[in-house]
């Protein structure tokens, strides 16, 4: 994984929030040191996950994944959908396998409560409607918050991506339901989606996070 500073949005279950602001007083991991690390492990690794943040706001973007695959690998890019035209580029060049987009609530105007700002909603449902589209293999995915509200909110948003390959379910950080709730909540919504499940990982099976920078050029 590699993780990019910066961010569109300010949502108060960030999983990364030291990776919102655009780089004053963070540290950098300079790209060559990255790519070395990748190059060195090139046996072992067939793919990279850009994630952050938000690395759709980056410019220069392109110019790192053209590397990424100058070394034959397989990218993943998670957005939170705000930069439509810059992902319909980026799959248009090949320069993306998988993008996995984040929902935060359905499209009203909780959507700019729950990003922490506000929000391009015609931006987001841009992204949403490309992504169905099927020009790239995608997933949706949503922090679901323990509140009266998360089970309605879910459902919208699985109505809103009907027909989706993927929807992934997660409890969000420090005030998410419970994993049994959850796949409650995933069964229902599946019958709007192809596939709806419930994110998970061992906490032993954790992958190496990398950081790549924090300063916006």
């Amino acid at each position: 994984m590699v993780f990019v500073g910066g961010c569109t949005m300010r949502c108060g279950d960030c999983p990364a929030p030291h990776l919102v602001g655009w780089g004053e007083g963070k540290g950098k991991v300079p790209l060559d040191s990255v790519l070395d690390t990748i190059y060195r492990r090139r046996r072992w690794v067939d793919g990279v996950v850009v994630k952050g943040g938000e690395p759709l706001a980056h410019p220069e973007l392109p110019d790192l994944l053209e590397l990424f695959k100058d070394f034959g690998l397989l990218v993943r890019v998670e957005t939170n959908g705000t930069r439509p035209e810059a992902l319909r580029s980026l799959v248009s060049r090949d320069l993306i396998d998988m993008v996995a987009m984040e929902i935060r609530s359905p499209l009203s105007p909780m959507y700019h409560v729950r990003a922490g700002t506000g929000v391009d909603l015609e931006a987001i449902f841009s992204s949403i409607e490309f992504l169905l589209s099927g020009e790239v293999e995608y997933e949706f995915r949503t922090a679901v918050v323990d509140d009266e509200r998360s089970e309605e909110d879910v459902l919208s948003i699985a109505r809103t991506i009907r027909g989706a390959d993927r929807y992934v379910l997660r409890s969000a950080r420090d005030r998410g339901p419970s994993r049994s709730r959850l796949r409650k909540l995933a069964s229902r919504a599946g019958r709007h989606v192809r596939i709806c499940h419930v994110d998970g990982r061992p906490p032993d099976r954790e992958p190496r996070r990398v950081v790549i920078g924090g300063d916006r050029r």
